[in-house]
């Protein structure tokens, strides 16, 4: 009688059987195979690491990205009467990162900057309007042109139609910015009595300005520009440095006058927003946000946005502590 066993089927099919019929050769085979599966991954247990095939056509959906707040953001939100019916995201973090700390606006209204005025004045008011909790009276905005006549305003003359920031819009014949004139002339002084009111908290006069009423722990100062400058010797390139028009010499000064002081680098904070694609505007502030560093012995404390990035990012610097709730 033969088989009814093929020899590719006995192959397949458990080793043992009764009919004297089969081969020795098929015998043997059917054993090597059924002891090969004994020794597969599958058999030996759940002690032996296996891979299990991943299903990656899953239905969940990716991870959002964080909303991203700017200054048309902002503006529709001051179109609302209620401000303190809406919270921003992220805004608690920021305004006790800056709360105690004074809040200096320096914009460039020189003649190139005419183009981009409408939006320095949305921007001023937007980030204005977000530092108003923490500014009870008065906001300080001065100008790098004519920078001595209206140096403060009350917050709420920046949202009325008649602004304020009208008056100083850019000229033709007003020429270029001398920035480093103007941050010694306006910001210096500023970075001096913010060091000397540090500790203080509380002052005799009524008439002091609101930042002196609390304990002051820093200066924050913003400058609005497009880079455009001119410097007071005409060149900001020599050969094997590159600069900014001074820029340098002034955050040089301002450092040096805070060690003197044992002051720490969190103290002071420069904040430039840049407007407009200017080929030398945008290549100093980039190397003001990237190697000023290097000639102030390692204060890492110049942060350049532009105006359409994130408000959070013009308002804190995005390398310092703290800031991992914020989305900048």
């Amino acid at each position: 009688m033969s088989s009814p066993f093929s020899l590719d089927k006995a192959s397949k099919v458990s080793p043992i059987f009764d009919s004297p019929e089969v081969s020795p050769t098929a015998l043997d085979q059917s054993r090597e195979i059924a002891a090969n599966d004994r020794n597969s991954p599958r058999s030996r247990g759940s002690h032996e690491n296996i891979e299990t095939p991943v299903d990656r056509n899953t239905d969940q959906p990716a991870p959002e990205d964080p909303i991203i707040l700017r200054i048309p953001d902002v503006i529709e939100l001051m179109s609302r009467k209620k401000r303190h019916d809406v919270k921003l995201d992220g805004e608690g973090t920021v305004l006790d990162i800056l709360r105690h700390r004074r809040q200096f606006f320096v914009i460039d209204n020189a003649e190139s900057m005419a183009n981009y005025w409408e939006d320095v004045v949305e921007t001023a008011r937007a980030l204005s309007y977000i530092v108003k909790p923490i500014t009870p009276r008065r906001v300080e905005i001065h100008t790098t042109i004519r920078p001595r006549t209206q140096s403060r305003w009350k917050i709420k003359s920046l949202f009325k139609k008649a602004d304020p920031l009208d008056i100083k819009r850019p000229c033709e014949g007003d020429g270029r910015c001398l920035i480093e004139l103007a941050l010694d002339t306006i910001v210096y002084p500023a970075v001096k009595e913010t060091a000397s009111a540090q500790l203080r908290t509380e002052m005799p006069s009524l008439r002091c300005a609101p930042w002196k009423r609390s304990k002051v722990r820093g200066l924050d100062v913003y400058v609005l520009t497009d880079g455009v400058w001119d410097g007071v010797w005409g060149c900001d390139v020599t050969p094997g440095r590159e600069k900014a028009l001074g820029v340098e010499n002034f955050i040089e000064s301002a450092v040096r006058y805070l060690k003197s002081r044992n002051l720490s680098r969190e103290f002071l904070s420069i904040h430039f927003i840049r407007f407009g694609e200017d080929r030398d505007g945008v290549r100093r502030l980039n190397w003001l946000d990237e190697n000023i560093q290097g000639v102030v012995g390692g204060w890492d404390i110049v942060n350049t946005t532009y105006h359409k990035d994130s408000v959070w990012k013009m308002l804190i610097n995005p390398r310092s502590a703290n800031v991992g709730q914020v989305g900048v």
